[in-house]
């Protein structure tokens, strides 16, 4: 997919289609953000850039670095227009993607943490690296949803392709019918789809 957001030579930007940035806490490698990346770029509707943590950062909550650099540098996600890997926490890598130069736009229609490994429920949410990133975009006022797998499935691999397909229903229709209600909203993955009511498939 060529990416159809163009940047014009008096440096204006055209925005012809959604721009949604996806970050996690379990690593820019991780198989869930990959699988998101993919489900939304077969999906054709939007333009996908991706700013995440470049190892495991799980269980990092809100937390920040201080007192030291932060390292941001090019990796290859298979489906992304662009994608960074930050040596820091979730919340490092919104805070970047939103409001550093790694990205010459830094403006996106929706922010989408996750796929998460393993769910994120009750007090899960206190200390949710995944959270965390969400709740760093919502801070900066931009428009946030934050997906997790929460039925059991066979494999860690169904469970993330299962939350993708979720993810495929419900980042259109928000992109659609929310405009300007920013906040963080928390997706969690079912074993039917929401619109049917019928097993996905």
């Amino acid at each position: 997919m060529q990416a159809t957001n163009e940047y014009q030579s008096d440096g204006s930007y055209t925005n012809k289609r959604p721009r949604v940035l996806v970050s996690n806490d379990d690593g820019i490698n991780a198989p869930g953000l990959r699988a998101l990346v993919t489900a939304l770029h077969e999906a054709n509707f939007c333009d996908v850039h991706v700013c995440a943590p470049s190892g495991e950062r799980s269980a990092q909550s809100h937390a920040i670095t201080l007192g030291r650099y932060l390292s941001c540098y090019p990796s290859d996600v298979s489906g992304a227009v662009q994608a960074f890997a930050v040596d820091g926490t979730p919340a490092d890598s919104v805070m970047l993607a939103l409001n550093s130069p790694v990205f010459q736009n830094p403006q996106f229609d929706l922010v989408a943490s996750g796929i998460n490994r393993g769910d994120n429920c009750g007090l899960h949410v206190t200390y949710s690296g995944t959270v965390g990133a969400a709740r760093e975009a919502a801070c900066k006022v931009q428009e946030v949803q934050c997906i997790q797998p929460i039925t059991p499935a066979a494999t860690p691999a169904a469970a993330e392709a299962d939350a993708a397909l979720t993810a495929l229903v419900v980042v259109p229709a928000h992109l659609a019918v929310v405009d300007g209600d920013h906040g963080c909203h928390h997706i969690r993955h079912t074993s039917h789809c929401p619109i049917t009511g019928g097993p996905w498939g």
